[in-house]
């Protein structure tokens, strides 16, 4: 049983923010844009997305945000963001992903100095003034 009736009453995430990211990495830039270059490398487990096949043939994919014995809660998307409620006993087969849903070539349009600019404006927080914008190179 799926029930697609719940409405999404919280804020989900499917990503990590980009300042728990910053955090995470200690300010390191070579760290952060690794994580841009390679996505999948390492996803953490909140952010994984799930493959469930339920009995009557009907599949899902999106993130688990919530767990009990007996049921699911999974958030599809990000066409159309639903949080469903599944009955464990109801899914045939579940596969987690191996590879995250952010794209691995973010950075293919931009040249060295934009990419530059981009991690000066991640480490900063958006301020301008911050010493991550006065790169030498």
């Amino acid at each position: 049983m799926v029930d697609s009736s719940v409405t999404l009453g919280r804020n989900l995430s499917i990503g990590p923010h980009l300042d728990e990211v910053v955090k995470k990495h200690k300010h390191d830039a070579k760290a952060i844009l690794a994580e841009i270059l390679e996505p999948s490398r390492k996803i953490e487990d909140k952010f994984r997305t799930v493959l469930l096949v339920l009995e009557d043939g009907r599949s899902l994919n999106g993130n688990i945000v919530s767990e009990d014995e007996t049921s699911l809660t999974i958030v599809t998307g990000p066409s159309q963001v639903k949080e469903q409620k599944v009955l464990k006993s109801t899914v045939e087969f579940q596969r987690f992903s191996q590879i995250s849903i952010m794209p691995t070539d973010l950075l293919n349009t931009l040249d060295k100095e934009q990419i530059l600019d981009l991690l000066a404006y991640v480490l900063s927080d958006g301020n301008a003034k911050a010493a991550a914008f006065h790169h030498h190179h």
